[in-house]
């Protein structure tokens, strides 16, 4: 009897261990023992997609977005899986990394983690509400706890390599190479045509019976000779006037007298688009006339200047420099592991951007 209930045991055992084989969530990627099963892949994409569609103008969740064509054959749902495949693909190489350096995430980030939780599902509507949401994205809170593991050893792996403390301190050549290739410098002379604020004696703005900043807008008259002057200036330049005395005397923009060692401008700053699409295209040395809705500007393009970065009158257009460079070399970093990286492309092709639930709560 004895050997018959082993026996039982045993067999009763084995099937546990085939039921969990069988429930077990199939690898996406693989990289060094470190894997991307089909839940992780399925949450993060969930994630992106709430980003995507909140990024772009609110877009509509729908197959028509989605099949929308957004450059060169490219559909919507092809760019952003693109997207979400190099970013999973990011985050199996910071997995991968971590355990290289032999890395350990404190315990108060651990039981942090736990805590939030708790919490998330407590905001959800308790327990139930957490497992139905879980449920509709395909995931389970071991996963989630191990997804939200990650994503914490993503940002300590970046600490511990370019960090105060950093193993793989940023240089000086590093920066100056971010800087030439990100960063053009130009000055400008502004004639705007746009309405411009009414000023009291003092120089300060003057307010109508509502609050409001009094604004006067210019005739049509007063606009087209801005333009005429404008012209007139730059074709003074073109002929070797002294740009920088042309500016002082005609500008309308204080900002380029005050700045004296004119705008630093990227292709994603928020400035002007005109003058900034101008500015990259431009050679150093040149000047163009550009026209924008807000007047006419005159820009001439600067050769840089060595560490403009470290220069305090340049602080504002060189915030956050230091973490931008520090993002593009750790995102090289990772990418050079991309080739190795094995992707089930038969498993992959079951998960859909389209389909997947946008994700706006866990």
């Amino acid at each position: 009897m004895k050997r018959i209930k082993k026996l039982l045991c045993l067999i009763l055992a084995s099937l546990m261990l085939i039921l969990c084989a069988c429930e077990k969530s199939p690898a996406i990627m693989e990289y060094e023992g470190q894997v991307i099963n089909a839940e992780m892949y399925t949450y993060w994409m969930s994630r992106y997609k709430a980003l995507f569609l909140y990024s772009y103008a609110n877009s509509t969740d729908s197959p028509d977005f989605w099949n929308t064509e957004v450059a060169d054959g490219i559909t919507a749902e092809t760019l952003f899986t693109n997207i979400i495949d190099e970013n999973i693909k990011k985050n199996l190489a910071c997995m991968y990394l971590f355990d290289k350096y032999s890395l350990a995430l404190p315990s108060s980030t651990v039981s942090a983690i736990d805590a939030d939780m708790e919490q998330l599902i407590e905001d959800i509507g308790g327990a139930k509400a957490f497992e139905e949401e879980a449920n509709a994205l395909g995931i389970s809170k071991k996963t989630l706890k191990e997804i939200y593991l990650i994503e914490e050893k993503i940002e300590y792996l970046r600490n511990h390599l370019y960090g105060t403390n950093g193993v793989e301190k940023i240089t000086d050549a590093q920066k100056k190479a971010y800087m030439e290739d990100n960063y053009v410098r130009i000055r400008h002379i502004f004639f705007s045509t746009s309405p411009e604020y009414v000023l009291d004696a003092n120089g300060s703005y003057t307010y109508d019976e509502n609050g409001n900043i009094i604004t006067k807008t210019p005739t049509a008259e007063e606009i087209n000779k801005k333009k005429v002057t404008a012209e007139a200036v730059f074709e003074r330049i073109n002929q070797g006037e002294d740009f920088e005395k042309m500016l002082s005397e005609y500008t309308d923009d204080d900002a380029s007298i005050s700045y004296k060692n004119g705008f630093y401008l990227t292709s994603s700053i928020d400035y002007i688009d005109e003058v900034t699409e101008a500015a990259c295209d431009m050679e150093v040395g040149e000047v163009r006339l550009v026209n924008s809705d807000y007047g006419v500007h005159i820009v001439k393009r600067y050769e840089l200047q060595d560490k403009a970065y470290d220069d305090k009158s340049n602080a504002d257009f060189f915030e956050n420099f230091d973490d931008a460079v520090i993002s593009e070399i750790f995102q090289n970093k990772l990418a050079e592991h991309f080739d190795k990286i094995t992707v089930n492309t038969e498993e992959k092709s079951k998960y859909s951007i389209v389909t997947t639930k946008a994700n706006l709560k866990i």
